[in-house]
């Protein structure tokens, strides 16, 4: 089984769900309270999953491009930003 046909089949059958939170990485968090890139760049985030990071970026005004090797987890993230208030 191919990398691509590992992560593909981990978010068609909901198996990433033990390791994505529905919250942004602490990390990330004060990162962003830091001022860190600032509001209104453009960020890349690579490996977006389900896009919790993605989704908390463009709430804080960022304009955020999200990719990942899995069509699946990019449809999560696309189904998840359009039900957040951003």
């Amino acid at each position: 089984m191919s990398d691509n046909d590992y992560w593909e089949k981990a978010f068609e059958s909901g198996e990433y769900r033990h390791w994505e939170f529905n919250y942004p990485s602490p990390e990330l968090v004060a990162i962003v309270a830091a001022g860190v890139p600032r509001k209104g760049e453009k960020v890349l985030d690579v490996g977006c999953g389900s896009g919790a990071d993605a989704i908390f970026m463009a709430q804080c005004g960022f304009r955020v491009i999200g990719i990942d090797i899995s069509a699946a987890a990019l449809r999560i993230t696309g189904k998840r930003a359009k039900k957040s208030p951003c």
